[in-house]
């Protein structure tokens, strides 16, 4: 009989500790951790309630008024070490690829310094383009780089 009672102790001493790992358990993933960069006024790393909304983090971090929201979906849930970016609205201003400077050049997405140069020089050797798939005679722009940029440019 005492074997008995000492079993039913102990089954329940297992279970009364297996019920406060649960709840630790649960109490450290009510929050987590996420970070937020781009356009905002508050960038950064935020700890935030479990089963929040990007919508949630961006009533933090603020969205810049230039912040295109139109590619981020606001309802989805944040998860651990998330990190969410903002992008800004490009307006949509064409830069003439026969007179832009280089820093007009390096506005455009996936454009950078070295292939502006290279923009520029072709420009230079060449002349004025004729026709905007013409600057895919220009080195390291192939028919991906240009279907990127072309909406952008313009002669």
């Amino acid at each position: 009989m005492k074997k008995i009672i000492w079993l039913i102790i102990f089954i329940i001493t297992i279970a009364i500790c297996n019920i406060k790992i649960d709840k630790v358990s649960t109490n450290q993933t009510q929050h987590i951790k996420v970070e937020v960069k781009g356009n905002v006024h508050k960038p950064g790393v935020y700890e935030m309630p479990y089963k929040s909304t990007i919508n949630d983090l961006l009533d933090i971090a603020i969205p810049l008024d230039n912040a295109d929201l139109s590619k981020v979906n606001l309802a989805s849930y944040l998860y651990p070490e998330m990190v969410v970016v903002i992008d800004r609205i490009h307006d949509n201003k064409s830069i003439s690829i026969n007179s832009a400077d280089l820093e007009e050049l390096c506005e455009l997405p996936g454009i950078k310094d070295k292939l502006a140069s290279e923009i520029i020089k072709y420009r230079n050797n060449h002349g004025s383009f004729n026709s905007l798939d013409e600057i895919m005679n220009v080195k390291g722009i192939g028919e991906a780089k240009y279907n990127q940029i072309k909406e952008y440019i313009c002669l």
